[in-house]
């Protein structure tokens, strides 16, 4: 049993599917015909925004359109002049594509990893992924395929980045560990919009959990139990069998007043990151906003927002919630 950390609750039981990471090598060159090699580079960016969208398209029939938003953030990035530019100046100077793709990404890591806001800093987990995407294309190495998986799988990963996410449709995967990550980054906010039981940070989970064996999520309490004997087995299908019931059962409360069982009346208040989360505050029967987090209107935005724009935020989530 390993004891972990907790990104999206429920309970999954399944087979356990390793995802191996393919390999990115590449032999680093000086080219002498930069034009030819920027317009290698441009074709696979091209190549990288239709494999984005076919993403998109797909994230939105499964989670949601406001969660659809993480991968468009992915082409706004690498279309960002100071992350464009830098690639085309790099390759330029002589550098091949791959080469550029690589530097530009790890200087972007290394910015992201010494911010002081640990949302920020769990942007590297973006870069990492445009950059490895970036890299298979030019490459031509064939990415991660994780939808077509059978039944009942229980995915195990170093890391999970949300363009591989991006390919779960059916619920076919039970549960997901991984050996990184962190509760806020863009994979943990995906998986809990699936409603797939995670857990994060599991030290050498590759090596400690074996291809085929049957193991256990318990994303509430953080657990991980490969290859259960038969009394826990059977006592994590009750805990599931319940936990979906409760589930079932709080759905009967939509709709109903905040009420204590003194008669006391309170509001219940959530958290949001931009004015569109105001509607999903009603699809939850939330009654208002307790904190909104306007950092993300600065972080989503090429330029600093003006003091009409973040005004137009206010007031577009003020009106939904009216």
């Amino acid at each position: 049993m390993l004891k972990v950390t907790p990104v999206c609750e429920g309970i999954g039981i399944g087979k356990i599917m390793i995802v191996e990471k393919q390999s990115l090598e590449y032999t680093p060159s000086l080219v002498t015909d930069t034009d030819a090699e920027l317009k290698r580079f441009k074709a696979a960016t091209e190549k990288f925004y239709r494999n984005k969208l076919k993403q998109i398209a797909t994230l939105k029939r499964s989670a949601g359109e406001k969660e659809s938003k993480i991968l468009e953030s992915h082409i706004q990035m690498i279309k960002e002049p100071c992350m464009s530019n830098e690639f085309e100046t790099l390759i330029k100077k002589g550098l091949c594509a791959e080469a550029a793709v690589e530097k530009v990404c790890n200087m972007f890591i290394e910015i992201f990893s010494a911010a002081k806001d640990k949302i920020i800093r769990q942007r590297v987990e973006d870069v990492r992924d445009i950059g490895s995407e970036m890299l298979s294309i030019l490459l031509g190495v064939d990415k991660v395929g994780i939808s077509n998986v059978t039944e009942n799988t229980v995915l195990v990963a170093k890391e999970l980045t949300p363009s591989m996410i991006a390919q779960i449709g059916e619920q076919k995967i039970v549960g997901i560990v991984t050996e990184s990550g962190g509760k806020t980054s863009h994979s943990a906010i995906l998986t809990r919009a699936l409603g797939i039981p995670t857990v994060l940070c599991v030290e050498y989970a590759e090596k400690l959990l074996k291809p085929g064996t049957t193991a256990i999520v318990d994303g509430t309490n953080g657990i991980v139990v490969s290859a259960p004997n038969s009394v826990m087995l059977k006592d994590y299908i009750n805990r599931q069998a319940e936990f979906n019931n409760q589930r079932i059962q709080l759905e009967k409360f939509r709709g109903r007043a905040t009420v204590s069982v003194d008669g006391t009346q309170y509001k219940l208040l959530c958290n949001i990151g931009n004015p569109d989360d105001a509607q999903k505050v009603l699809e939850c029967d939330g009654e208002g906003v307790g904190l909104f987090r306007t950092e993300f209107l600065f972080m989503e935005s090429k330029e600093l927002p003006t003091e009409e724009e973040q005004f137009e935020a206010y007031k577009r989530a003020a009106v939904i919630l009216k």
